[in-house]
């Protein structure tokens, strides 16, 4: 089931799907990502459109981030890929994916032309930085509702987890050619993410936070948080947030803790940042902010 929220015409999905056990409990070794640069279309790409041209074009926004250390923000839509690009202006990270809805990628971080893109029907590759495209997704399901996809390295290997809608969660260790199925559905889930830090998947509920320990799900305490809305890893730090009705959440040492700068919004898609921006978020309006040293900040 999906459920959109209405901003200027844009709605900003928010997706739901259920999880119960885990059917591998091997635990994952906690190696940080290593600082990540861009895939050669994105890094050479040349805008030709507003933001507004983005949320237009794109319908709804399902997802935000930041690979690389160039600062350059991708935002996945109903209807393509975009990035940001010089001068304020955007582009379609390629032609292939205008039609295609896009709810997560991963970019190889170790060879940043390797590039895996997911969403709704779509399970895609590139090797060449985004110049071509290949539909990958040996054992996923038919036509997979993929809903969120994130990277880990598990004692030196480097795997991927999809959450597919109505599914579960799949499991790849080649980069998405092949998945098998690493958990089942029974709960509704709004947002994935793998922590270095402790090298466990958090999945966002209608309950908060939850965190997989290997064997069950354990309900993260998050205090005076009413609603979560979003969960993102900054695995280069090994710090998790969690973007809530009443802030943002980080998690640091084992602890979370409300953070003291302020979003001029509520943020319901929230990312890891780079650079000198810790963390990005989508606001309610689908409007952009970075979260700097000195405070949120709306991006222009």
């Amino acid at each position: 089931m999906k459920c959109a929220m209405k901003a200027w015409g844009i709605g900003m999905l928010l997706a739901t799907w259920f999880v119960t056990g885990c059917q591998d409990d091997g635990q994952a070794t906690v190696q940080p990502r290593k600082n990540q640069q861009l895939p050669v279309v994105a890094a050479h790409i040349q805008g030709d459109m507003t933001y507004q041209d983005v949320l237009q074009k794109g319908e709804l926004v399902h997802a935000v981030g930041m690979p690389g250390q160039a600062g350059q923000i991708w935002v996945g839509t109903h209807r393509g890929l975009y990035v940001s690009a010089q001068n304020k202006t955007w582009a379609l990270l390629s032609s292939d994916l205008g039609g295609e809805d896009i709810a997560g990628w991963v970019v190889n971080a170790n060879n940043p032309n390797e590039v895996f893109v997911a969403g709704e029907s779509v399970s895609f590759r590139s090797t060449d930085g985004g110049k071509s495209w290949e539909q990958v997704g040996d054992g996923l399901p038919a036509s997979p509702d993929i809903r969120s996809v994130v990277e880990a390295m598990e004692e030196k290997q480097r795997v991927m987890y999809a959450l597919v809608a109505t599914e579960g969660v799949f499991r790849s260790v080649d980069g998405g050619l092949h998945w098998k199925k690493y958990m089942a559905l029974e709960q509704p889930v709004n947002s994935m993410e793998y922590n270095a830090a402790d090298g466990h998947l958090y999945v966002v509920t209608q309950d908060g936070v939850l965190v997989n320990d290997g064997t069950n799900w354990v309900k993260e305490d998050l205090p005076g948080a009413s609603q979560v809305y979003s969960v993102a890893a900054d695995n280069t730090k090994g710090d998790l947030y969690a973007s809530t009705s009443e802030g943002i959440f980080q998690k640091r040492n084992g602890a979370w803790k409300l953070m003291a700068a302020n979003a001029p919004e509520r943020l319901v898609v929230i990312a890891a940042g780079s650079d000198k921006n810790s963390l990005i978020g989508v606001g309610e309006s689908a409007l952009l902010y970075v979260l700097q040293q000195e405070g949120w900040k709306k991006w222009e």
